[in-house]
């Protein structure tokens, strides 16, 4: 669905938003990349952005210039990008909103992948609009380390073998070794129903 302007003066927050979200760090975000996104509208009723609405209406009535992606009209009136979710009924542009917040939060970072980027962007100033804090920063790049990246080292990186341990003793064995031994001592279980007298069984005494 094509994206159209809308004032953003004529939209209203969707009041039961059961999310809290850092307006500043939105804020903060708007003002270094530009607005680059879309509000989902419900009948005037912003239902997915609400937190991108408040920063937005937030930045406005401070008397900042709009950002790269808001249009300024006569009147100085902020034009936000929005997508109409009209075609829905009042119960599914809900659903919508609930399906929206939850999804979201169903990512999981990979830390490694994160810390790497975080490095990359390090000597510039864009790290402060990305959302984290300095200690979080801190303690991303703190832990990063050179995953192996060569087919060589990664080879050498493989499961351990099975081993048989009794008191101190560990003796390591082979894979069919444990799928010969786990056979065997299913059948005792098997025959006799405990686990007791399948040491003297196998060593024959």
């Amino acid at each position: 669905m094509k994206p159209r302007l809308a004032n953003l003066a004529s939209l209203r927050p969707w009041e039961r938003n059961y999310n809290v979200g850092d307006i500043d760090a939105i804020a903060a975000s708007i003002r270094q990349f530009g607005f680059n996104s879309v509000l989902a509208v419900y009948s005037g009723q912003v239902m997915v952005g609400n937190h991108r609405y408040h920063a937005l209406t937030r930045m406005r009535d401070a008397g900042e210039d709009p950002p790269a992606g808001i249009a300024l009209t006569r009147g100085n009136a902020w034009n936000v990008p929005v997508v109409s979710l009209d075609h829905l009924t009042e119960s599914e542009a809900v659903a919508y909103a609930i399906a929206d917040n939850k999804t979201a939060s169903l990512a999981t970072p990979d830390n490694q992948l994160l810390a790497e980027l975080m490095k990359e962007l390090e000597d510039s100033d864009l790290l402060s609009a990305t959302g984290y804090a300095v200690s979080e920063i801190d303690d991303l790049l703190a832990e990063l380390v050179d995953a192996p990246s060569s087919p060589e080292v990664k080879a050498e990186t493989t499961t351990p073998l099975p081993s048989l341990r009794w008191n101190k003793n560990v003796c390591s064995m082979t894979i069919d070794e444990c799928d010969e031994l786990t056979r065997r001592f299913e059948r005792h279980i098997d025959q006799f129903g405990t686990p007791f007298g399948f040491v003297k069984a196998l060593l024959g005494i």
